[in-house]
């Protein structure tokens, strides 16, 4: 698979945790600047499985066995890549402003 995931999952840890150090050291827009990217990250993953959900519902392109084991895995993936992109939402925009 190579380096790419795990330098991606590196940028996204650093960018909360910068976001995180500047939000209690510094000011809001040093947490917001450090955290934009992991914010814009975890925010195209989820819309971006949200756009092609019906790939993965029974009979879509990516389900056409018509399981429902995929497709539960699917909104599963889905509900938990919103809860990050809500969680870093919050530790980027509105930690620092409270």
């Amino acid at each position: 698979m190579g380096h790419f995931p795990k330098i991606v999952l590196g940028v996204f840890a650093a960018s909360v945790a910068g976001s995180l150090v500047a939000s209690q050291l510094f000011s809001s827009p040093a947490a917001l600047w450090l955290g934009a990217p992991a914010l814009i990250m975890s925010g195209w993953a989820a819309i971006g499985h949200l756009v092609t959900i019906d790939d993965d519902s029974p009979g879509g392109w990516s389900n056409q066995e018509s399981s429902d084991r995929t497709w539960h895995r699917s909104l599963r993936d889905l509900s938990i890549k919103l809860a990050v992109f809500i969680a870093v939402g919050w530790v980027v925009v509105f930690l620092p402003a409270g």
